[in-house]
């Protein structure tokens, strides 16, 4: 579950992703969302997002925190569209692409 939020003390937008409760007892879960945040910290691109954080929140429920950033998502892109147009899809492409390499 994923959560919009205000960091109070450094007065920025952040998002908060958390593992859900019932999840956290599910076989390998647990170990994909640490690997996902271990994976975050060790990466460096302007194509992928950055972990601010991470940790347990009262009631043993992990949690990573990243900046938000406004905008939308590749689905929410086709699904306004229809579709997109080839140079759009060769930009977002080009950019995933960099991000992957």
């Amino acid at each position: 579950t994923v959560y919009r939020c205000r960091d109070l003390y450094l007065n920025r937008t952040v998002v908060i992703k958390l593992l859900k409760q019932e999840l956290i007892d599910v076989e390998g879960k647990l170990e994909r969302f640490q690997r996902e945040g271990q994976a975050l910290c060790r990466l460096r691109h302007d194509n992928i997002i950055a972990l601010l954080s991470i940790g347990i929140a009262p009631g043993w429920q992990p949690y990573l925190v990243m900046p938000f950033f406004e905008g939308s998502t590749l689905a929410e892109l086709i699904e306004q569209d229809g579709a997109i147009g080839l140079p759009r899809a060769l930009e977002i492409f080009i950019q995933i692409s960099q991000a992957l390499s």
